[in-house]
């Protein structure tokens, strides 16, 4: 993976979009980039959390994943006001491709929590669905703990987990 062309892709389509409300269009796309995969991009300002969005399957080819994942991150996380133009030099970037995600079969609460360290998790049950990115194991370390904020995040009561379609993945992290 070229790592440089992909944190330059995310950063240009955000400074793009942020100061003249267009979509950047790519020329020279590396093959690689060209097959359909999912991918979170995540936008820093002073290591804090500014804006993350992504899609846990495949929508697109993976450049097109990366500029609308990085507009969206920087403009329409509904937990942060859309980055403005003078915060753009302030911003840092990550990109975290995604494998497809594969449905957890477990036998015990120490099983699960075997199967999903340091793993991409997603938690369904009905309606109700949310995912963690392996990074978050570096604030959450606990899996008990990782598993009743991620049922936080979905709505879901804190144990839920126990009863819920779990799913995990693996992502290559760019930074």
């Amino acid at each position: 993976m070229n790592n440089k062309y992909i944190l330059k892709l995310a950063k240009d389509a955000v400074e793009l979009y942020v100061k003249k409300k267009e979509i950047l269009q790519p020329k020279d796309i590396p093959k690689e980039l060209e097959k359909e995969q999912a991918c979170f991009v995540t936008i820093t300002k002073n290591k804090q959390l500014r804006g993350c969005i992504g899609n846990i399957k495949p929508l697109n080819e993976l450049y097109k994943a990366i500029i609308n994942n990085a507009i969206h991150a920087a403009t329409e996380d509904p937990r942060f006001s859309p980055v403005q133009e003078d915060e753009l030099k302030d911003v840092k970037y990550e990109v975290s491709i995604l494998t497809i995600p594969k449905e957890l079969e477990f036998k015990s609460k120490e099983d699960l929590f075997q199967k999903i360290k340091n793993k991409g998790v997603i938690i369904k049950k009905e309606f109700n669905t949310a995912t963690f990115l392996p990074q978050v194991w570096e604030e959450l370390n606990n899996p008990e703990e990782f598993l009743e904020n991620l049922c936080m995040k979905a709505e879901l009561s804190q144990d839920e987990y126990l009863t819920a379609d779990i799913s995990t993945y693996e992502a290559i992290i760019i930074k």
